[in-house]
């Protein structure tokens, strides 16, 4: 079964047992779900440079293609010019596609990291006790996602697969199936959604039917999306 390491990570901290292994506050924990739904190195990972490398290049893939597609551009003016000014023009409309999607990323990836971060500081230790779980703080908002972005379904959709997985790596199947069958419920009829975002979290949903000995749909689930997969 695969698990993202920052999620294990994540969670990992979140429910040492040792205090000193632990997040120190609500807002060091609703930090580092920014980072990590941001794809940003998680402080619960060892500080190496290949670690913060790779999460660099995972962010920065549409800066990376630009740059790539401005150097050929440059290589085909060196050899043709006519055909060089045509495919200048023509990268130049795939740049600023590619900077669009990427600003739009952007917005929705904030849109995530600032609602994981308020409800998470919502879980007011006065009313919740000094010793609330990290579960528990998930069920305080679990449901009110679809209420609080009803106007953005495709961030309601991350929010709720989100939860699905963090419920998963809690050992907690039948949250996790209930928030993936919403996430996937909500990001299928989107259009310009990246197809496999919607096969992720069928996976997701497949491995927790599996934990749940529901092997029926997961084969069924499997059926459907083996061509697509």
């Amino acid at each position: 079964i695969h698990c993202d390491p920052d999620v294990e990570a994540v969670v990992q901290k979140a429910a040492a047992t040792a205090q000193n292994e632990r997040y120190t506050s609500a807002e060091a924990l609703a930090e580092d779900l920014r980072r990590l739904v941001a794809g940003e190195p998680v402080l619960a990972q060892p500080p190496t440079t290949i670690y913060r490398l790779r999460k660099f290049a995972g962010r920065n893939k549409a800066g990376v293609a630009t740059a790539l597609v401005l150097t050929l551009v440059i290589l085909g003016l060196s050899l043709a010019s006519v055909i060089g000014f045509v495919h200048a023009s023509h990268q130049r409309n795939l740049a600023l596609d590619a900077q669009a999607e990427a600003e739009s990323a952007l917005t929705r990836e904030k849109q995530v990291g600032d609602y994981v971060r308020s409800m998470l500081t919502s879980a007011d230790p006065t009313i919740h006790g000094p010793d609330v779980r990290v579960v528990d703080i998930l069920h305080l908002w679990g449901d009110d996602i679809d209420k609080d972005l009803s106007s953005t379904p495709d961030v309601s959709a991350r929010l709720h697969a989100l939860l699905a997985d963090t419920y998963f790596s809690l050992g907690n199947y039948d949250d996790a199936a209930a928030h993936y069958r919403v996430a996937i419920s909500t990001i299928t009829p989107l259009e310009g959604v990246d197809s496999s975002v919607r096969l992720e979290m069928i996976t997701g949903l497949i491995n927790t039917l599996t934990y749940l000995d529901q092997l029926e749909e997961a084969e069924s689930l499997i059926n459907q999306n083996f061509e697509r997969a």
